[in-house]
């Protein structure tokens, strides 16, 4: 019965020892998880912070793009309008012009008539 009971002890202590052991790898294992998971969640982030920093740099490059755009269409919209008074102005110029050599062709005319008379 001595034996038997010194063979248990010995056992159970064997067993706590691998117990302990077993624990304190769990322990460990999870602690080495736990900084991998953690650095590749920093890593994701940082991705995605760079993504949506490239995002809005891409999406105000295209707006100040866009504007730079819309204002040249403005500009050459004003452009063609002030283009197309200058060419009402001449074509009415030109029209009075005729006009006035119209009336100075029908004024020559009643002069040379009145001479005539």
């Amino acid at each position: 019965a001595e034996k038997t009971k010194d063979e248990l002890q010995k056992f159970i202590s064997q067993l706590k020892n691998d117990v302990s052991q077993l624990l304190s790898d769990f322990h460990n294992t999870q602690i080495e998880m736990a900084a991998k998971t953690k650095d590749e969640r920093l890593l994701f982030v940082n991705e995605l912070k760079n993504d949506v920093a490239k995002m809005c740099a891409d999406f105000n490059n295209d707006l100040t793009q866009m504007q730079a755009a819309e204002e040249e269409e403005l500009v050459s919209e004003v452009e063609v309008e002030e283009e197309e008074e200058l060419i009402s102005e001449a074509e009415v110029e030109a029209e009075v012009a005729e006009e006035n050599e119209v009336k100075s062709e029908v004024v020559n005319k009643s002069k040379r008539r009145q001479k005539r008379k």
